[in-house]
């Protein structure tokens, strides 16, 4: 025969056990920082006329092909830009857009050649690939995680001194990019 005191125990463990076990079932997922799920490093190659970018999301997250923008610095200003080619991504529908977008959810490298740039006003750039003294890259990157929150657009500045330089993205510099 069971007690009223140890009935009463007996259920009150068991609820206890059983909200403890849904609570952290149910629980919102934590999501990582996004330089934390988007990690990116740049690199300029020994040759001094290309750029390598290694991006890296992390297991659960995804970068949007679309969203990579690729820049030069010059006087804090993207006055350069690239369009290198891009690596296959796997179709995705995102039903934020209502469409199938590419995604990268694997690390991918690209790479950037610094005599294919185009100026803000539209022109091919040479003088980019002859530089060795200094290269400060700037990265557009959005991407979201697979449980469910996308993060705003993502700027990354990178300060490469020169070729042969392997660089991650400048602390305070890694900022959601302006609407």
């Amino acid at each position: 025969i069971i007690k009223p005191m140890q009935l009463n125990k007996t259920l009150y463990t068991a609820l206890l056990t059983f909200s403890l076990f849904f609570s952290s079932a149910f629980a919102a997922p934590d999501f990582l920082p996004p330089e934390k799920a988007f990690p990116v490093q740049a690199t300029w190659l020994e040759n001094g006329r290309q750029v390598e970018i290694d991006f890296k999301p992390v297991k659960g997250y995804y970068i949007y092909q679309q969203s990579l923008q690729f820049h030069v610095l010059e006087n804090g200003q993207p006055n350069y830009q690239f369009r290198p080619t891009l690596p296959a991504g796997i179709t995705k529908f995102d039903p934020t857009f209502n469409k199938n977008l590419l995604i990268y959810k694997a690390p991918f490298l690209v790479q950037i050649n610094l005599n294919q740039a185009i100026s803000s006003s539209g022109k091919p750039v040479v003088e980019l690939g002859n530089n060795t003294k200094g290269l400060r890259l700037q990265i557009e990157l959005q991407g979201c995680a697979e449980d469910g929150i996308c993060y705003p657009p993502l700027t990354l500045n990178f300060n490469l001194a020169a070729p042969g330089v392997k660089a991650e993205p400048m602390p305070d510099e890694a900022t959601a990019a302006p609407s």
